[in-house]
């Protein structure tokens, strides 16, 4: 398990894919649900990316789900999150990049 504290984070205004959420080609998150994500500092991120990704996939830690996204719809990765096993109590880390992944709760994705 990958412990996460709060020095691993950094202000969503910091956020390269921030636009994501603040955008209205891709949707206007209201500032109460903004304050739900939060971004992990890019060395953060690459150390989980790449721990995930250093992993034998038989060996991957349980609490780990992975698909690779790069090839896939929109409707596709919306669906397999919808499917996770997560609580909607639980949070999430999404891994877009290398350095960019936010943690953020399960009814957020």
């Amino acid at each position: 398990m990958i412990v996460i504290d709060d020095s691993d984070f950094d202000p969503i205004d910091e956020f390269p894919l921030l636009w994501r959420w603040n955008d209205e080609s891709h949707g206007l998150f209201l500032p109460q649900e903004l304050d739900l994500i939060r971004p992990l500092k890019a060395a953060f991120a690459r150390k989980l990316h790449d721990s995930v990704l250093a992993a034998d996939r038989l060996n991957v830690p349980e609490d780990t789900l992975v698909i690779e996204s790069s090839n896939k719809s929109s409707d596709d990765i919306q669906d397999w999150l919808m499917s996770l096993p997560v609580h909607e109590t639980e949070q999430v880390v999404l891994s877009w990049t290398s350095d960019a992944a936010p943690l953020l709760p399960n009814q957020a994705h």
